[in-house]
């Protein structure tokens, strides 16, 4: 399973990209979002990370995707819940405002998030350190837990596929 999470500050684009991908995104879950508009959840967002103005990097956003074969078989509830509960495991908590879209415009089917790093009390529960290889941690514990392949047993086995490949046509 490919991922990625990076912190930083966002601006309602980042919303309208992950709401929209050319018509076909759809949103799967979202927490603390009452706006039913990119621009309305963007102020919200920026409304609570303002209560702690001493994280000016508020959002975090990224993405887990799962090579064709293995993403179309998962359903959309499977995904949500692979990325909710990584999310949990870096610090996302039941007071944090995120929306998830599933995205179906590419070849492989993946799922985008966004977070406000920022609970609705004012603190950062996500902290920033490390966050990409601690995101990937997470996904591989879950995928592991459900059966999956991860990036790195994906990796393995294309490289083996490669080198076969190489000394057949030697």
């Amino acid at each position: 399973m490919n991922n990625s999470a990076t912190t930083r500050t966002i601006t309602k684009i980042a919303l309208e990209y992950n709401g929209n991908d050319k018509g076909t995104a759809e949103m799967v879950a979202s927490n603390y979002l009452l706006s039913s508009t990119s621009e309305g959840q963007f102020l919200e967002m920026k409304t609570v990370a303002d209560r702690n103005p001493k994280v000016p990097k508020w959002a975090l956003t990224g993405y887990i995707s799962q090579p064709d074969e293995i993403g179309r078989k998962l359903t959309d509830r499977e995904f949500t819940e692979i990325a909710t509960k990584a999310l949990d495991k870096i610090g996302v908590t039941a007071n944090n405002q995120f929306r998830l879209d599933i995205h179906n415009s590419t070849k492989q089917k993946h799922i985008h998030f966004i977070v406000n790093r920022i609970d609705i009390s004012g603190k950062c529960t996500v902290k920033s350190h490390d966050i990409g290889r601690r995101f990937g941690k997470a996904v591989r514990e879950i995928c592991k837990e459900k059966g999956l392949l991860t990036d790195v047993e994906i990796g393995v086995q294309k490289k083996a596929e490669m080198l076969k490949w190489k000394r057949r046509s030697n």
